[in-house]
């Protein structure tokens, strides 16, 4: 806990099932264990429906409520099943996980995601599945993980890390060492499925050519580079993909999903004037989803020599 100046004014080191380990500061506060209210002569925890000793690991009181019920169970003292790591009760009654907490931080971000570019199908899943998480974290038994489950389908607004690297991996199978050696990166995790596989084909159809030294996906320009940037700079921007000519020349490409034509051209374009403004020759172009990767690398190259 800090003050208004943001000195540290309390610290509190809990062991799993809520005993204080240690504790620093003198400052008073009535919030404890997972958040909740905590008694300070007995230590004990209010948790909304019974109180609860960290000490013992167990609830003073018997549950009421039907063991058979979702999240209840037979132990009528026991909290969070035994496993106050991945678990815990805030309602006094009902088991919940951290799940439904990740759960709705993945589907806020999705949303996000899906609001910026995404498909009209795409908006409407990934607002549902965000209502859904949100109701969920806050009944007690009720599972979230709707946006989890629209992305494992590739229904939802972005393919995710997992995804990424999964269409890196295919799409490096049949190339030559010596080009699949020049990829770098994943394909953007918070993107979607179609723009993650446009931008892995664009990256093979550059790697094939031996023109190019280098194809870094998803990528820090100016890490690329090895240039100075600060904020605000276009350098300091992650492109689609940052090509690297034999020539000592640059690429940036940006890959346009629906509903963005047009518009991330003008990122690229920036990156590619920064670039020339450092001493670097470079251009900037935008590729759009579905569009033929070997006639665009090959518009690329014809541009750049």
């Amino acid at each position: 806990m800090t003050d208004a100046a943001g000195t540290v004014v309390r610290g509190v080191t809990y062991a799993p099932f809520g005993r204080e380990a240690s504790v620093t500061g003198s400052h008073s506060e009535t919030k404890g264990y997972i958040g909740q209210r905590r008694d300070a002569e007995t230590g004990f925890v209010y948790l909304n429906a019974r109180y609860y000793d960290p000490v013992l690991a167990r609830f003073l009181s018997a549950d009421w409520w039907d063991p058979n019920l979702p999240g209840v169970g037979m132990n009528r003292y026991a909290y969070s099943d035994n496993d106050p790591v991945n678990k815990s009760d805030e309602s006094g009654h009902v088991v919940e996980t951290i799940w439904d907490a990740a759960a709705l931080a993945f589907s806020i971000s999705a949303f996000a995601d899906a609001m910026n570019g995404g498909s009209i199908g795409q908006k409407a899943i990934a607002t549902a599945a965000l209502a859904w998480d949100a109701v969920a974290t806050g009944i007690p038994g009720l599972p979230g993980g709707a946006a989890m489950g629209a992305a494992a389908l590739g229904l939802g607004g972005k393919v995710g890390k997992t995804g990424a690297a999964a269409i890196k991996d295919s799409g490096l199978r049949g190339l030559s060492k010596d080009a699949a050696g020049k990829i770098s990166g994943n394909p953007q995790a918070s993107g979607s499925k179609e723009h993650a596989k446009q931008m892995m084909e664009l990256a093979k159809q550059f790697a094939q050519r031996e023109e190019v030294s280098s194809v870094a996906m998803h990528s820090k320009a100016s890490g690329i580079l090895g240039t100075k940037s600060k904020t605000g700079d276009p350098l300091n921007q992650f492109a689609d993909l940052t090509i690297g000519f034999r020539n000592g020349s640059w690429g940036f490409i940006e890959v346009a999903s629906k509903g963005q034509a047009g518009k991330v051209g003008e990122k690229a374009r920036d990156m590619a004037a920064a670039a020339t403004a450092q001493g670097k020759n470079a251009i900037g172009r935008e590729a759009s989803i579905g569009e033929n990767a070997a006639d665009f690398a090959k518009g690329v190259m014809d541009s750049i020599r």
